[in-house]
């Protein structure tokens, strides 16, 4: 128990600090940091994965759910990553991180689940706070486009963490993860090559 602790406060730590280390990484565009990010990530998994498994043993479903997922993922990081640099980071931040809301918000209009009372209420504060915010960036149009991309950002962050949870259900853990990185990592290079980014200095 103590172990899986530390794991996960050293997790914690290191999201904590990516905002900060994609302001310290300009001027290297923020969707190839984010690629390289993801790259990094994905040679771990692929370690990890072949050391365990050697094979994917998925339904084509859970594949699919998986590589989506990636895709959301991909973009959730090329829009969050590009943020930082337009707006402050502690609004990017705080932004990206309104995801609960939309997860909740999916889970009653789709799945039909009811809400509790704290959820509600603790989803407006959190939606009153982005609406300030927002408003607090009208005076400069780059706030106002970095504050936007962190809002999307988050959306697509709920579609990432839905597509997972409906595929682990059924699926092995770090086969889906394995996957997921893989299709994110290739959507970030794909969209760093379309922007027209270099990849080296």
């Amino acid at each position: 128990m103590f172990r899986v602790v530390l794991i996960l406060l050293a997790g914690v730590t290191g999201i904590s600090f990516a905002a900060i280390f994609v302001r310290l990484a300009l001027p290297a565009p923020p969707v190839v940091t984010g690629f390289y990010r993801m790259l990094m990530a994905t040679g771990i998994l692929s370690v990890w994965f072949l050391l365990l498994h050697r094979s994917l043993r998925l339904a084509r479903r859970d594949i699919l759910l998986a590589l989506t997922s990636g895709l959301c993922f991909g973009t959730d990081l090329a829009l969050w990553q590009t943020s930082i640099v337009k707006t402050s980071v502690a609004s990017a931040t705080l932004l990206v991180n309104t995801t609960p809301v939309y997860v909740g918000l999916f889970s009653w209009l789709v799945l039909r689940q009811r809400l509790h009372a704290h959820f509600v209420s603790g989803a407006g504060l959190a939606l009153a706070g982005s609406a300030i915010l927002l408003g607090l960036s009208r005076s400069d149009l780059d706030d106002w486009n970095g504050a936007l991309m962190a809002l999307t950002a988050a959306v697509f962050y709920a579609g990432y963490l839905l597509l997972m949870t409906a595929a682990r259900r059924s699926g092995e853990a770090v086969s889906l993860l394995y996957l997921s990185s893989l299709s994110a990592t290739g959507v970030l290079g794909l969209y760093a090559v379309l922007m027209g980014n270099p990849f080296s200095g």
